[in-house]
This record gives C-alpha cells, structure tokens and sequence, in this order.
C-alpha cells in the first residue's frame, strides 16, 4: 500500500489544479478515520490498509456482500456525515444467497455490489 504523503502526490501529478480537491478528501478521510480510532472503532483505511484477500480473488461480473456490523450509534452518524466513510467498516463476503440469509436473519444491513474492472457498482438497495 502506498503511503498518505504518495497517495497527495500520485492524485496532483499532471494536474496541480487538483491539489486543493486532493488535499480536501485527504483531511476529511484522515479526522473520520482519527475520530473512529479515538472510538475504538478503527476502520479500514482506504490508503494504508490492502484488501482482504477474500477479496482480491474475485473476478469482474462476480458478485460480493458488503455486510455491516451492529456499530454504536455515534459511529453510524459519523459514518452518515463523512462522505468519504462509505464501506470503511464493511466486511466484504462472497455472495452466495444462503450467506445474504444468514445476514439478514442475524439482523445485519447488508449490499450486494457487482466487481467491475476493480470497482464496485451497486446492485440492490441497501437493507
């Protein structure tokens, strides 16, 4: 993984215009991921932490589960009011329909989004 200060510089190289946009996404992540540690709750860091290795095997046009854990209530706004928050606290599972039952039975919000080139696209709507 790639280090905060090389993430800045890859994201504003060709293009210093973005710097302020760059620099704006990167303290926003930066006091929500601070703030989820003082917490207790510390997520992914979308810089510093890889990929589950659950993950990194799935191929484009298969389907993954983003399964939320039950989160206390002042991490779920925090995670509602930073934008850049989505999925820092998801367990990525490979989606099979008894797994998504499992989920939804053990009262856990969960999404089902396809992989796309490296992406994720939501498919269904979140519950």
């Amino acid at each position: 993984m790639v280090k905060r200060v090389e993430w800045l510089k890859l994201q504003v190289r060709g293009r210093p215009w973005w710097l302020p946009r760059a620099l704006l996404i990167f303290l926003t992540f930066e006091a929500y991921y601070q703030l989820c540690a003082l917490l207790g709750f510390r997520p992914r860091h979308v810089l510093l932490d890889s990929s589950p290795e659950s993950l990194r095997a799935v191929l484009p046009a298969e389907r993954v589960m983003m399964v939320w854990p039950r989160l206390p209530l002042m991490i779920r706004v925090l995670d509602r009011v930073w934008p850049y928050a989505y999925g820092a606290h998801v367990d990525f599972v490979a989606y099979t329909r008894e797994a998504e039952w499992a989920a939804r039975a053990a009262g856990r919000r969960t999404a089902v989004v396809r992989v796309s080139q490296g992406e994720f696209r939501k498919e269904g709507s979140l519950t």
